[in-house]
């Protein structure tokens, strides 16, 4: 009976008219205006500059790498992990073709290179999504449904039926759907910068590929003619041309005089410039510049002071987006109330072993946490005896109290006794007791 209720819904939305006008979002203006040329790139081609195609890479790869998972609320507001769930296992096991990291690659590169990435949610009979296969982002086309105005998705036969067939329309609920700042792709909004930054690069390979030394101009004492003109420079590039011609010696004959004209790569500067459009790419995509190696930009007192910046500036608005279209999408309305999704960054922010087991023993002093919890971070088995808090004894509140969980009371009175001097059985000292 549900099978046959989910058909016939899904019949409805399929007959529901679809309208060509894409939704965009409105930021003030639309972003995409902010361009003053326009650009003559696609977003794909623009992964042909060295600098963007590494700050797609660190932020799909950065996202994709991180472990995803569904907790459940407690009643004492805390959390644990719902591995019982039938979703639990939906991104690390999406589909039979692809993996976990490999489908959010896919989805987060073309939400930062295109503005948006899709996935279409196959559901079972009762309703549970139960897959998740990555469309390429032109296979899809938005609308809004002209009856209800919620957004539908318009996938090309090319993708769901490529043996011949029609489009497939999708609803909303059965799209996930993950994008970049206000929907627009970051590489078009900001095409301008990128393509200086493009010709830039073109630039340097052509001074080398086409450089001649010497270069310059050829001055002869007589009139040339057409023929004997397009035969010297013809000669003079296949000695002189190209780079591993470079600083050849040259040879003049009948009076011939050498003029040199050309510029060097630093008189150009060259390098500044493709360093500078280097950091404009870290501004866009907000990456710290160490990360694409800026030379110049300094860099951080640590990894880990690195790493938190790559997260907080860059990654994290990725990962709540992705995490807040996960809720909606794969949850169902009452299950948002007691489930969420959540990306642990604790891998990536981890610091070095050292400062870690500094900040492990004072979480373990202050029975912030217990051995197993720490063991767990550091991927090692309970052991027995590990989940049990510890409580300072020498503490005391400041208003005399002994009520405080952890303090106790003096071994003898406070006044007759005498620091290192006396009956040590007798004497409270410093120490851990354990909490039952």
């Amino acid at each position: 009976m549900a099978t046959s209720v989910l058909s016939f819904i899904a019949s409805a939305f399929r007959a529901f008219p679809f309208t060509s006008s894409r939704p965009t979002v409105r930021v003030a203006r639309d972003i995409g205006d902010w361009s003053s040329y326009g650009p003559t790139l696609s977003g794909s081609d623009y992964l042909s500059i060295p600098a963007v195609f590494s700050a797609v890479r660190l932020i799909s790869e950065g996202i994709s790498s991180l472990p995803i998972h569904l907790f459940s609320k407690d009643s004492d507001n805390g959390r644990s992990r719902d591995n019982d769930h039938p979703v639990s296992r939906l991104f690390a096991e999406p589909n039979e073709s692809l993996t976990g990291v490999a489908f959010r690659e896919l989805v987060i590169r073309d939400a930062v290179v295109h503005g948006s990435g899709y996935a279409l949610i196959e559901r079972d009979g009762n309703g549970f999504p139960m897959k998740m296969h990555y469309i390429q982002f032109n296979h899809v086309t938005e609308a809004v449904d002209q009856h209800f105005g919620t957004p539908i998705y318009k996938v090309s036969s090319a993708w769901s039926s490529p043996h011949g067939g029609e489009d497939l329309i999708v609803p909303d609920c059965d799209m996930l759907v993950i994008r970049s700042f206000a929907g627009q792709s970051l590489v078009e909004v900001c095409s301008d910068s990128l393509e200086l930054t493009q010709a830039a690069q073109i630039y340097a390979t052509k001074l080398f590929q086409n450089g001649a030394r010497p270069g310059g101009v050829l001055t002869h004492p007589s009139r040339l003619s057409d023929d004997a003109r397009i035969r010297l420079r013809k000669s003079w590039e296949a000695l002189h041309g190209g780079v591993e011609r470079s600083f050849s010696t040259a040879i003049l004959e009948e009076g011939m005089t050498f003029q040199p004209v050309s510029t060097s790569a630093s008189d150009l500067q060259i390098d500044q410039l493709r360093n500078y459009q280097t950091s404009e790419v870290c501004r866009i995509f907000g990456i710290p510049p160490s990360k694409l190696f800026v030379p110049g930009s300094g860099g951080y007192a640590s990894q880990e002071q690195e790493s938190h910046a790559f997260v907080g500036t860059c990654l994290r608005p990725y990962a709540v987006r992705f995490e807040q279209e996960a809720d909606r999408k794969l949850l169902l309305r009452e299950e948002r109330k007691s489930h969420y999704w959540q990306i642990n960054f604790d891998g990536m922010l981890r610091s070095a072993l050292l400062e870690r087991y500094k900040s492990y023993s004072i979480a373990r002093n202050w029975s912030i946490m217990s051995p197993n919890e720490i063991r767990a971070l550091e991927n090692l088995p309970p052991v027995e005896g590990g989940d049990l808090l510890l409580s300072p004894v020498n503490m005391a509140p400041l208003d005399g109290s002994l009520s405080a969980p952890g303090a106790r009371a003096p071994a003898t009175d406070p006044s007759s006794v005498v620091f290192g001097v006396g009956d040590q059985s007798t004497q409270s000292s410093p120490g851990m007791a354990e909490e039952a």
